[in-house]
């Protein structure tokens, strides 16, 4: 055992140990002893709150048979039902027994139509009562209502200023021939019970708390404090309880008493209790429901016998204090005991551990064996004499071995360090050969996809990568334009200003389309000055304005001479031919120092659904056959590919990607498209017509483009 970081002694944890023991047994029989004891009163308490519930509804019911007794006399008596007795001697009788039965309200004798025909009291005589419910039954069978607020009629028997309510206990009137003759009626008023609970009560100590509460067969209080007046008690059972072999009433929770027998009734209040309080107290309680008495059925009330728990089970509170306070003088009892218990049998362990402590500060010398104690404590001191000797010879070798040890460890150490200074040279020396051969397999790979002199996409590169994007608008729906564009007459440039200027025109050709499209666009050098420009997923109206803007820019490029070259040379092989920009006249002149170029583009537009697996193939050729129909319509122009002239007003009508209308600006596009698409089939259905104007113009409304035609330049 450790207390904080550092092992106790053993005195110690024996003495806590007894300790533990002791507040443990003496906790558990104190524990037992209370529960023991507080079950038993509590038990005792709810019993004698039973008990008082049941013989209470007893008492209500015998209390009640008496006027149900009373009734059942009178209706007996000849002299009530023989024709000829006339209804003064009738209300005289009765005026006697009203008075016999206290608290009796009114007694009378009502004929089969429902009039009132006699009373005690001479009241309601002549009113008819048909409508009464007592009435309707009491025809047929003696019957009891319950306690109720009485009728509008009724209201006139209660004394001036007393609120009361009302029991009517009916029964049939016949001759001594047996004939139905009316019904006898005595109402009783409420005020019995009261006076029967304020008696019951009477006899109990107020201090126990005892309080008498009377309900109907639902629960609402009937009789009671004010404050539960009008509320409904809610009653659940303690426990499955079976009568005569059948599962008892009690076992639903709810209860209600005409379901129950006697026996079940005697023991009721045992098993019942009320949920929860109106007035939020915390009660014991019990429910007892009278039998009846005799012939009398029963009031079928439930009296709830209750009382504060606190008082009910004071005694249990007093018993379990004084238990604990015993059992926690015991338990500190036992520890002192156990306290000097430890330290005695602990005494020589702990000069064992003394020499122990000598012996590991340096200490030699020690004898282990002269500590006094039991038997067993001295075989343990010479089993430690002759452990320590041991351990002193071990110590020496050790201290030998270890001297050897440590020189054989230096030796392999610095053996271990040279192959370590090796193997690290090694290691630099391939991961410098594997950087310089990723970089070499990079530079390959980008000569092996990359045109030399421009940077573009070499064919092989292009027709891989166009087939990826094919592929990918297949999937999605998308389109693909493809542009095929080269420089007219490239031949002159070289032939005029040499293979290095030649050079450099394609080289600015490829940037300024470099600087048009995007980075998802795919540009190639197809050929020597052919080029080709692959748009994934564009509309027929932005491939035709990609298309415009790059051969626009293109021409406003200007270029000087990178070389000089024989000018006689030049003009002596190639007479008919003169320098770009300039009409040919067949005589040599001077080369100008700066010169301009154009392109001409030939574009074509396809679904990437409709394509088949060649599809790339077979846009190549329909652009290459629209760049030829541009170069024959006199270059430096735009033709968009016949197949591709549809798709291109479907595009105009329809916002690209959507499929919906693009409305009025749309529509207006649409018109100029096909304006310009008319128009350039015009040119190429009339190549030798000569033009209205020097200016070829391909535009959006939005967006005027308008070049020089090379129709001054270029034949």
């Amino acid at each position: 055992m450790k207390l904080g970081r550092r092992p106790i002694n053993l005195r110690t944890e024996m003495a806590i140990w007894a300790t533990l023991s002791a507040m443990t047994l003496v906790g558990a029989l104190t524990v037992i002893s209370v529960t023991t004891a507080t079950r038993h009163i509590e038990r005792e308490s709810r019993d004698d709150v039973a008990i008082l519930a049941n013989d209470a509804a007893q008492a209500f019911d015998h209390q009640m048979s008496r006027y149900f007794r009373m009734s059942g006399m009178a209706a007996g008596l000849d002299f009530l039902r023989l024709p000829h007795i006339s209804p003064a001697a009738k209300r005289a009788l009765l005026s006697n027994l009203q008075t016999v039965a206290s608290n009796c309200l009114w007694i009378g004798i009502v004929g089969p139509d429902g009039v009132v025909e006699v009373s005690g009291d001479g009241r309601r005589e002549g009113t008819s009562v048909r409508q009464e419910d007592w009435f309707i039954e009491g025809l047929h069978q003696p019957m009891i209502t319950p306690l109720r607020e009485p009728s509008e009629m009724a209201q006139a028997l209660l004394p001036v200023g007393e609120d009361q309510r009302v029991i009517d206990i009916a029964r049939p009137l016949r001759d001594p021939a047996g004939n139905l003759i009316g019904v006898i009626d005595m109402t009783v008023s409420s005020k019995w019970a009261v006076e029967f609970r304020d008696l019951l009560l009477r006899n109990r100590n107020k201090a126990v708390g005892i309080d008498i509460i009377v309900t109907d067969r639902d629960g609402r209080v009937l009789i009671g404090p004010d404050s539960l007046t009008g509320h409904t008690l809610a009653f659940a059972s303690d426990r499955e309880d079976t009568v005569d072999g059948e599962a008892s009433p009690l076992v639903s929770g709810i209860y209600h008493s005409q379901a129950m027998n006697r026996k079940a009734a005697l023991t009721s209040a045992l098993a019942l209790h009320v949920v929860d309080w109106p007035d939020g107290g915390d009660y014991i309680s019990a429910v007892g429901t009278g039998t009846g008495y005799q012939d009398f059925p029963g009031l079928q009330w439930n009296i709830v016998v209750r009382q504060p728990r606190a008082i009910a089970f004071g005694p249990a509170d007093v018993i379990r204090d004084r238990l604990i306070i015993g059992g926690v003088l015991l338990a500190v009892l036992f520890a002192g005991l156990g306290w000097v218990v430890a330290d005695r049998m602990t005494d020589p362990i702990r000069q064992l551990t003394r020499h122990a402590r000598r012996l590991a500060n340096g200490e030699r010398g020690i004898v282990f064996s002269s500590t006094r104690g039991t038997r067993e404590v001295a075989v343990l001191g010479e089993t430690l004499d002759h452990l320590v000797e041991n351990l002193l010879q071990r110590e020496q070798q050790l201290l030998d071995l270890n001297a050897t040890l440590e020189n054989r460890i230096g030796e392999r150490t610095a053996l271990l360090a040279a192959s370590n200074r090796s193997l690290e040279e090694e290691m630099a020396q391939r991961q410098a050969v594997e950087t310089e051969r990723e970089a070499l397999i990079r530079q390959l790979r980008d000569q092996a996809e990359h045109d030399s002199l421009t940077g573009a996409l070499n064919r092989r590169a292009f027709l891989v990568m166009a087939e990826r994007d094919r592929r990918r608008q297949r999937r999605t729906g998308g389109r693909l334009a493809l542009i095929m564009f080269d420089i007219d007459h490239f031949k002159r440039v070289n032939d005029t200003y040499g293979h290095g200027t030649g050079d450099e025109v394609i080289r600015q050709v490829v940037a300024v389309a470099a600087k048009i499209v995007r980075e998802s666009d795919l540009l190639c050098r197809y050929g020597g000055e052919e080029f080709a420009l692959l748009i994934a997923d564009p509309g027929a109206e932005r491939a035709m304005l990609v298309a415009e803007r790059l051969r626009k820019q293109v021409a406003a490029l200007q270029f000087s001479a990178l070389g000089q070259a024989n000018e006689d040379e030049t003009a002596q092989k190639r007479p008919e031919q003169s320098p770009p920009g300039q009409a040919g006249s067949g005589a040599a002149t001077a080369k100008p120092e700066t010169f301009q170029i154009t392109i001409s583009l030939g574009v074509t537009l396809e679904l990437a659904a409709a394509l088949p697996e060649n599809g790339i193939s077979l846009m190549l050729e329909h652009a290459d056959q629209a760049l030829y129909e541009a170069k024959r319509g006199g270059r430096n122009r735009t033709v968009l590919d016949r197949r591709a002239e549809d798709s291109l007003a479907a595009h105009s009508r329809v916002a690209p990607g959507s499929g919906a209308p693009v409305g009025k600006a749309g529509a207006e596009n649409a018109a100029a498209d096909k304006t310009r698409v008319d128009k350039t089939q015009a040119d190429k259905s009339q190549p030798d017509k000569p033009a209205a104007s020097p200016i070829v113009t391909v535009q959006r409304d939005d967006l005027p483009i308008d070049l020089p035609s090379q129709a001054a330049n270029d034949s």
